[in-house]
C-alpha cells in the first residue's frame, strides 16, 4: 500500500475529502453537520473523521512511525480495501490520542505499533 513520498496536512485533508464524496457535497455547499448518524445507532463527527483519514493518509505515505506502511500493505495483501486499512489504522490512532489526554502522556510509539500489530492479526 506504498504512497509515495511525504504529504502536506492539506494535501492529505484533499484525499480523506476526496474519498468521500457525501461528506465532500455537504462540506462545498457548507453544511456538513457536526454530528452524523450511522447505520448502527453511532454517532460521529464527520470533521474529526475526515481529519483521522488524514492522518493516517500522510503516517501511511511518510511511514512515520516507521513500520505503518508495512503494516498498511499487510492488511492491503489480506484484502482488506484502502478505505478499510484507514479505519483500521486510525482506530490505533484514536486509542493513542485516548492515552495521551487521559494519561498526558507523549505519543508512544511501541504502544501505537504494538496495537496496530494486534489490530493486523485479526485479519492475517
Amino acid at each position: 500500500m506504498t504512497d509515495d513520498g511525504n504529504l502536506t496536512e492539506d494535501q492529505a485533508w484533499e484525499i480523506a475529502v476526496r474519498d468521500h464524496p457525501d461528506l465532500r457535497r455537504a462540506l462545498e455547499s457548507d453544511s456538513l453537520p457536526e454530528e452524523l448518524v450511522d447505520e448502527q445507532g453511532n454517532v460521529w463527527n464527520p470533521r474529526v473523521h475526515l481529519t483521522m483519514h488524514a492522518i493516517v493518509k500522510c503516517q501511511i505515505a511518510s511511514d512515520e512511525p516507521q513500520g505503518v506502511n508495512a503494516i498498511a500493505q499487510q492488511l492491503a495483501n489480506a484484502g482488506v480495501s484502502r478505505h478499510e486499512v484507514r479505519h483500521i489504522i486510525g482506530q490505533a490512532v484514536s486509542t493513542q490520542m485516548w492515552y495521551m489526554m487521559k494519561e498526558g502522556c507523549p505519543f508512544d510509539e511501541e504502544r501505537y505499533l504494538g496495537e496496530l500489530h494486534e489490530l493486523l492479526g485479526t485479519y492475517l
